[in-house]
């Protein structure tokens, strides 16, 4: 590995670990915020449903909730709605952190792509091989467009386990 393409990937893994580390930090000062308005809802005397502000295609909507309602959104989401939406996020963001790492590699050293291809190289990928077509060969401008095309092909279609 090329001392660029290795502080390329190291930017990257500080990118990544700065949105997780941000992620906590969030946790941290909203939740006790979160919480109090929690106990503002479970402690409210009114009895009526409120009105909030829901996304709808091209007008307003608004959905009614008594504040006992809210008080119990507020409870499903601090304990427990909140952290897996963080955590599929978190997630999220370590999968694009891996593509975006085999892109990097596979831009350093195309001839890698045969191995992602699938082609047949001592038997390897046998039955498998994939091929590029006449037509995106035909499209690209260049050797260097047409590899970069094959890559962002391969990586968006990498089968995560």
């Amino acid at each position: 590995m090329t001392a660029t393409l290795g502080r390329k990937i190291y930017r990257l893994h500080l990118k990544l670990t700065r949105r997780i580390n941000d992620t906590h930090i969030f946790l941290q000062k909203s939740l006790p915020n979160l919480k109090e308005l929690k106990t503002g809802f479970s402690a409210s005397k009114h009895k009526k449903d409120r009105r909030y502000y829901t996304p709808k295609l091209n007008k307003k909507s608004f959905a009614r909730r008594k504040d006992g309602e809210v008080a119990a959104i507020f409870e499903r989401f601090l304990s427990q709605e909140l952290f897996e939406t963080l955590l599929v996020a978190s997630v999220s963001h370590f999968e694009a952190f891996l593509a975006e790492v085999v892109a990097m590699v596979l831009r350093a050293y195309p001839k890698k792509l045969s191995i992602v291809l699938g082609d047949d190289r001592d038997g390897i990928g046998k039955g498998q091989e994939k091929h590029v077509s006449l037509d995106a060969i035909l499209k690209s401008d260049s050797y260097e467009a047409l590899i970069e095309r094959i890559i962002v092909a391969s990586v968006v279609t990498l089968n995560w386990p």
